[in-house]
């Protein structure tokens, strides 16, 4: 049984730059709630000094190698006791009057928690104009696909009903949630009024293609996932009709052509099935960003097969050591 109201669980790796504004902001807001609450910080190797950071903050602190990112959350739930499981990212900043409506959730939650709620995180604005438009339309993306778990809550009955985070998947565990949870009734609803900054979104794009190469792992877990994937066929069909385009340059112009408009076609298409038009501006930014976008996803499934055969060997290494051990 449940003795507080309101538990946050927080997974942290490195993130000395930011824990502290995160947890600061929160404790605050917790304090204008009427909520009885724990903040249970997760880390799992941290090396830059943000254990430290936290334990200062005098949070419930945990230490672990669990991995991934789904296991430390799911341990942070393991080790906590709310009724209500807030989940969020060490670099996720909740703004003025979140504590208020907090509390509105709480009550909401109680009396019908076949709900998962949260808010997309806003963005600042020292982010470049391009990446900045990109997202800005996740953040007012309004379509409630998912939930992420950089600002979810939840009741811990849904979450126990519905089977936890997926420990098999590198990322993405609470996109795959939020679907197993639609499947037995649970409505997945943003709550805008809940505004949270978040401060991690990377600022360069080659901090933004590592980010969604890690995301794309996490449609390559299974067979089933992957083709059921729209974003890793886009990725995959854009490199295609760019190699495509390469190589025909010098043999075939009509293939060229084609490839050429194919691969121009699919981010500017990409981008009008995922936040519409939008004016001139704010459509070509995301276009450009949309190119490395799906570069990334695509380039996920190579990486992922690389990964999955190098632990294989690694593994195959091990076993044959451990025989060897057991002869002698």
């Amino acid at each position: 049984m449940s003795t507080l109201d309101i538990s946050i669980v927080i997974p942290c790796l490195n993130e000395v730059g930011t824990i502290g504004k995160t947890l600061s902001a929160l404790v605050c807001e917790l304090n204008n709630a009427d909520l009885q609450y724990e903040i249970i910080v997760v880390d799992n190797g941290s090396t830059d000094g943000s254990d430290l950071v936290a334990k200062d903050h005098g949070v419930d602190f945990i230490q672990t190698d669990a991995y991934p990112v789904a296991a430390v959350r799911n341990l942070g739930v393991k080790k906590s006791q709310g009724a209500v499981l807030v989940f969020l990212d060490a670099d996720i900043v909740v703004q003025d009057g979140w504590g208020q409506h907090l509390g509105h959730v709480y009550k909401r939650l109680m009396e019908d928690d076949n709900l998962i709620t949260g808010s997309h995180p806003q963005v600042p604005d020292d982010i470049r104009p391009a990446l900045y438009c990109w997202y800005k339309s996740l953040s007012e993306d309004t379509r409630d696909t998912h939930m992420g778990t950089g600002h979810m809550i939840v009741s811990r009955a849904t979450f126990e009903k519905v089977g936890r985070f997926d420990e098999s998947l590198v990322t993405n565990e609470d996109f795959y949630f939020c679907i197993e949870a639609k499947k037995i009734g649970v409505a997945v609803v943003s709550n805008p009024d809940m505004k949270v900054f978040h401060l991690g979104y990377p600022n360069n794009y080659s901090d933004f293609l590592k980010r969604e190469i890690w995301h794309g792992l996490g449609d390559c877990n299974t067979i089933g996932r992957l083709l059921r994937s729209r974003v890793v066929w886009f990725g995959v069909a854009f490199i295609v009709f760019g190699l495509l385009a390469i190589t025909s340059l010098f043999f075939s112009p009509t293939l060229f052509s084609i490839s050429v408009f194919a691969f121009l076609l699919l981010p500017a298409g990409f981008n009008i099935i995922k936040f519409g038009y939008g004016g001139l501006r704010e459509f070509t930014y995301r276009s450009l960003v949309a190119c490395v976008y799906l570069f990334s996803r695509g380039l996920a499934i190579p990486i992922y097969i690389l990964n999955t055969n190098k632990r294989l060997h690694r593994g195959h290494k091990q076993a044959q050591s451990g025989q060897s051990g057991e002869k002698v």
